[in-house]
């Protein structure tokens, strides 16, 4: 295999961090908190065709999660490893990841908690990358797998139920 052409060199930031990229009907979405909330989406043969971007509102990290993250950041750093230079934001980033419908709407999951425990706030914005408003959905993410699927009208993915075992979601959407 040979490479055909670099569409982008995204850094890995120290501490936790956002990358993510899809594909769809020939468009190659590609977002990075390094850019803070803009995704690039390219053609498939590699050409920069249009940008997505937001204003958003930072979503601040909570105490309960930054404190171990601290403690094991600091175990790490007494032991000598690579940790020197790891931080722990005090913010979450722009967002966590996204999917694209079967009418080419683009879904950006933020880390905004939804009014249900388990749902976060999706941004959603038109074919054309008019942000078109949000709306709240349960579906868990996973690096192992696709982040949602879209297919006549459903959304579908995985959420926890309450004994904590995977659970198939699946949304009807209804445009008015």
């Amino acid at each position: 295999m040979e490479e055909i052409k670099k569409l982008e060199h995204l850094k890995i930031p120290n501490g936790p961090g956002t990358s993510y990229w899809l594909t769809w009907k020939g468009k190659i979405y590609v977002g990075s908190e390094e850019r803070d909330y803009e995704i690039w989406i390219y053609d498939r043969n590699g050409n920069l065709v249009s940008k997505v971007k937001k204003e958003y509102r930072p979503i601040d990290v909570p105490a309960e999660i930054r404190a171990p993250w601290k403690r094991a950041i600091e175990q790490l750093k007494q032991a000598a490893t690579s940790a020197e230079n790891v931080n722990v934001p005090e913010h979450w980033p722009p967002f966590l990841a996204f999917f694209v419908d079967d009418e080419g709407r683009l879904y950006v999951r933020t880390f905004e908690e939804g009014p249900v425990k388990g749902e976060y706030i999706h941004d959603v914005f038109n074919p054309s990358g008019v942000f078109i408003g949000r709306i709240a959905l349960d579906l868990g993410f996973s690096r192992e797998r696709e982040y949602a699927k879209v297919k006549n009208g459903k959304i579908y993915g995985f959420s926890e139920n309450e004994a904590g075992f995977e659970q198939l979601s699946v949304y009807q959407m209804g445009w008015e």
